[in-house]
């Protein structure tokens, strides 16, 4: 069984722009630009997730039951975008639109013109963002960490070992 945890929702564009600076939240993280209280509401809930899981693993030794974590490589992505071949600004969605002079132009995204609305295109290399839509991550991104997921280092056990054991 594999139990993934919650992703850095202090990251996602969205709540950056709805419940972040139009609200005046003040508490970002300068290495990631990131709504500070949310991300550690996320890594809270995945400590107690890893806990309960780990007391599962005990009770139920039979099981093989790993914890895959999703929260470790968004950071990651969104640290140091370059490493992983992001070359789009991290925070900026690929399938928005980026009008300065409504909230959100600077993240590509708004509320009232959302992916998938007329007029609202996607970018020309999806695989160089990180964030699809504001809400969603792109086929690369979800690449990368099905992978860090099947063979390490971001699951507990990686997958592919826990597979063969």
């Amino acid at each position: 069984m594999v139990v993934a945890g919650n992703i850095p929702f202090g990251c996602l564009p969205v709540n950056i722009i709805i419940n972040g600076k139009s609200k005046g939240h003040s508490s970002y993280d300068p290495s990631t630009g990131c709504i500070e209280k949310y991300n550690r509401l996320s890594r809270h809930h995945n400590s107690l997730l890893l806990e309960a899981i780990k007391k599962l693993r005990i009770k139920y030794r039979d099981a093989k039951i790993i914890y895959a974590d999703i929260y470790k490589p968004i950071i990651d992505f969104i640290r140091f975008p370059q490493r992983y071949g992001f070359t789009s600004k991290p925070l900026v969605v690929c399938c928005g639109t980026s009008e300065y002079n409504w909230p959100g132009g600077e993240y590509n995204w708004q509320l009232l013109r959302q992916c998938g609305t007329p007029n609202v295109t996607a970018c020309q290399n999806p695989s160089t963002y990180v964030n699809w839509d504001g809400r969603c991550f792109t086929e690369a991104t979800n690449r990368y960490v099905a992978n860090s997921w099947l063979k390490g280092p971001y699951a507990d056990p990686p997958i592919l070992d826990a597979h063969t054991n």
